[in-house]
């Protein structure tokens, strides 16, 4: 039978009240305190711009000129004061070991713990962990949460010995024992470089031409229960804090065997070609063929290739048209025929610029009329190629192609020559499909008059804006009707964007019952308004649900089950942590017993709903419903034949920002709206 555990450690205040005594004079000993901290019966005639605090048996003030309030608090009264009270007790003791600390932007302690397991040549390693303390989750009035983050590297040469800029710097461990931002040290502190060590960050990676080594661990959840709970055993024994909180017995939490909840049986199935189904994409792609072939049967291939490869293109022709080790072949495959246009295939020369050779060489009235084109482009560049301008050349040819209503995929001309090629070629098959507007396979779910809509984002690091991009679903079976992106500042945009998808859909299907929108932020007064207005001017009374997902696996609360040596729980499994607060598990671990290999072990989804009618929220079967589609729709993935743990609306959404935010235009073509170029 499944035992789960949740990271955090229920406890109670030793005492229900605390004398303490606040001052608007920094004394010796005493914290700030935010002032929205402040308990119920503290106030204060004079404004300063910070308090400060400490039990009255360790401090006493004399002097009546000074502005102070002595007073008792209650604790359970008062739970964001006890939150911050709370985290001080914690953070002084741990911090007895006078270990490295960082305080985070919802003012929570990271300790770095050395460790020299890992080692790059001129830093120090450490184990992050972060302590959190929470009110009113899974059903605990108190709780800490205990988070591991993996490893950090601080330099033990300093700023001036490496010989590096400051603007690179971003953490700095300057003093005893604190990290901090280098922008938060005084102008002085900022000049006094010998005394100053960074932590290592993606900019430090370049200029220091560090390669980083990826943390390759076979079971995340193993090596994350194992990190937390020996972090606990060394800096949080029971009787050591009990003069200040009282820890639960067992430490962490366990949950109810009942309140572990599961998605709808046959929730990961999958419907493909010859009306069958079938959980995996890649046994139902290769049984019965897409759901759905290409739309138009008239497709021809362009191939772009550097005249030095012409071998390695023909190496790929082969593959596609006869197949490879167990892949098929691309008409086998997904009903792909493989025609090429020899005629306006491209072989550019330069290897420094080709994009200027292929802006040459391709005449759009060249190609036949009636035709749909898709360019297989054997790239010598990376998406992610460390040098800028060769990286820019990779982007600035999906624009052109784009803008001629051809969509594209790129294949690195590396991986060909890969002994494991066979296992590439069935996700560059399925995203072609998808391309060339085939359907690889839907969700097996009823239909509903659901109009959801994604909106997901991406920041470059030099950039001062988001860039959102919006995927917009007509249908719950998971396919899609457009798409778009423009800069986070532009609300109009986003507005009309909204306006255009709701147009269309009841065109199309009539009204909606409802319009649900998967965010990937957190949901706020001014977003909700933005909606309304749209809703109000097409006369649509229908309820608003939006669905805030985590763009990144949920690595502060996790759930794990004990009774399983993996430790992961089985996928479709979710909890409820606070009235509206949910963690999916979204993975490939699909029986209880399951003796066979699971996908990268992905910690689960963090999910938050949000209605304009509470009284959905508290409808369990309607919530229920909701993460049933959230868990569904990181099925359709048609960029592999893996699934991600996150639902396309904001997978989908953050990849079209991420290159959009590399297009010199800013506006993507009536094309790229309609096309899944971006697979």
């Amino acid at each position: 039978m499944s035992q789960y555990k949740l990271n955090i450690i229920p406890f109670q205040p030793a005492q229900n009240e605390i004398k303490c005594i606040f001052s608007t004079v920094d004394f010796e000993g005493f914290e700030t305190i935010p002032e929205d901290c402040l308990p119920t019966n503290v106030s204060f005639v004079t404004k300063a711009e910070v308090y400060f605090w400490k039990k009255i048996e360790l401090q006493t003030i004399s002097s009546e000129d000074i502005e102070h309030i002595r007073a008792e608090v209650n604790i359970k009264e008062n739970k964001k004061f006890a939150k911050f009270y709370f985290t001080s007790v914690f953070f002084k003791h741990i911090n007895k070991a006078n270990q490295i600390y960082k305080f985070n932007f919802i003012a929570s302690p990271s300790f770095f713990i050395a460790d020299n397991s890992i080692k790059y040549q001129g830093f120090k390693s450490y184990r992050k962990f972060t302590i959190r303390v929470l009110t009113d989750r899974a059903k605990t009035p108190f709780s800490l949460m205990i988070s591991y983050n993996g490893f950090s590297f601080i330099s033990n040469k300093s700023v001036k010995a490496l010989g590096i800029k400051t603007k690179l710097l971003s953490t700095v461990f300057y003093g005893k024992s604190k990290l901090d931002l280098f922008d938060n040290l005084t102008p002085l502190e900022q000049k006094d470089t010998d005394k100053i060590f960074p932590l290592l960050n993606y900019d430090l990676y370049d200029e220091l031409g560090i390669v980083p080594k990826p943390d390759r661990i076979a079971n995340k959840y193993q090596d994350y229960y194992n990190q937390i709970t020996n972090f606990v055993s060394e800096y949080l024994k029971p009787d050591s804090i009990s003069d200040e909180v009282i820890l639960n017995p067992s430490l962490f939490y366990e949950v109810p065997v009942d309140e572990v909840k599961e998605t709808s049986a046959g929730s990961n199935l999958l419907e493909f070609g010859n009306d069958s189904s079938h959980f995996s994409p890649y046994h139902g792609l290769k049984d019965n063929g897409p759901y759905k072939g290409p739309s138009d049967t008239k497709i021809k291939l362009i191939y772009i290739f550097h005249k030095d490869d012409s071998e390695l293109a023909n190496k790929l022709f082969s593959y596609l048209k006869k197949g490879y080790k167990s892949y098929p072949g691309l008409y086998q495959f997904v009903r792909i025929p493989v025609d090429v246009d020899s005629k306006n295939s491209i072989k550019y020369t330069s290897d420094s610029n080709p994009y200027k050779d292929i802006v040459a060489s391709l005449k759009p009235e060249n190609l036949e009329k009636g035709y749909k084109y898709a360019a297989i482009y054997i790239s010598r560049i990376k998406k992610r190629d460390p040098d800028n301008d060769k990286e820019s050349q990779y982007y600035k040819i999906k624009e052109f192609l784009l803008t001629h209503s051809i969509t594209s995929q790129v294949i690195f001309k590396e991986n060909i020559e890969n002994d494991y090629f066979n296992f590439f070629l069935p996700n560059i098959s399925i995203a072609l499909l998808a391309k060339l507007d085939g359907i690889p396979w839907r969700l097996k779910r009823p239909k509903r008059k659901d109009l959801i809509i994604g909106v997901g984002a991406y920041k470059p690091r030099e950039a001062l804006e988001r860039y959102l991009g919006n995927a917009f679903y007509f249908k719950n079976d998971g396919t899609f009707h457009e798409f778009d992106c423009f800069e986070q500042k532009n609300i109009a945009a986003l507005s009309e964007s909204y306006k255009s998808s709701i147009l269309k859909y009841i065109t199309e299907n009539g009204n909606p019952s409802r319009l649900i929108i998967h965010f990937f932020k957190t949901v706020s007064y001014d977003d909700i308004r933005q909606i309304e207005k749209v809703l109000s001017k097409l006369s649509l009374n229908i309820p608003i649900i939006i669905i805030t997902i985590n763009k990144t696996e949920s690595k502060d609360i996790v759930i794990f089950d004990t009774s399983y040596d993996g430790l992961m729980p089985v996928s479709g499994s979710f909890v409820r942590l606070g009235w509206n607060e949910f963690l999916l598990c979204n993975n490939s671990r699909y029986s209880k017993l399951t003796g066979a290999n699971i996908e990268g072990f992905p910690f689960p989804v963090k999910l938050k709903i949000f209605s304009t009618d509470n009284t959905l929220v508290n409808n369990q079967e309607l919530t229920k419903e909701l993460i049933d589609q959230v868990y569904q729709f990181s099925r359709m993935y048609w960029k592999s034949v893996k699934q991600k743990s996150l639902p396309v609306t904001i997978e989908y959404s953050e990849i079209i920002a991420e290159i959009f935010s590399n297009f010199e235009s800013k506006s993507l073509p009536e094309f790229g709206k309609t096309n899944l170029w971006f697979l």
